[in-house]
């Protein structure tokens, strides 16, 4: 069993490397509010129009470190903006905020909470993230690689 294993594990890593992932996949977080997307070397975000305030943040191999930030619009990611793009497993995170806020205490709380009553409650947000794989330089699109296989 361990070697059918390695053997089909060689098969997709000689597979893999002769073709670039130029597809597109798609994943979704939550209620529709954040979705993503891979291309090439991008990440690209779509977002329920009543978030703001987007903040994307990417790791990877050999301390790779990336962070984008845009007040109105999803942002995209690109991996050769924020240095070497090495293969390997990378993980990413996007967060926003929304303009409704949470009321998670009552207002006679509110009041008798040594505060008055003018301070502002917290604001509801979103948050997806997940993990990608780079192989020759290329965001790994799996769709692609799982329709092959079936043929």
């Amino acid at each position: 069993m361990q070697r059918y294993l390695v053997v089909i594990t060689a098969v997709l890593a000689v597979f893999l490397s002769a073709s670039q992932a130029s597809g597109q996949v798609r994943g979704e977080a939550g209620e529709d509010s954040l979705s993503y997307r891979f291309s090439g070397t991008r990440i690209f975000f779509d977002a329920s129009p009543e978030l703001f305030s987007f903040t994307v943040s990417v790791t990877g191999p050999n301390e790779y470190v990336g962070q984008v930030y845009s007040q109105r619009r999803p942002p995209s990611f690109r991996l050769g903006d924020h240095g070497d793009v090495a293969d390997g497993l990378y993980q990413f995170e996007i967060s926003a905020a929304s303009r409704q806020t949470s009321r998670s205490v009552s207002a006679a709380v509110m009041r008798s909470n040594g505060r008055d009553g003018s301070s502002q409650q917290a604001y509801d947000g979103a948050q997806a993230s997940g993990s990608f794989r780079v192989v020759n330089g290329q965001i790994l699109v799996l769709d692609e690689l799982e329709s092959e296989t079936e043929r």
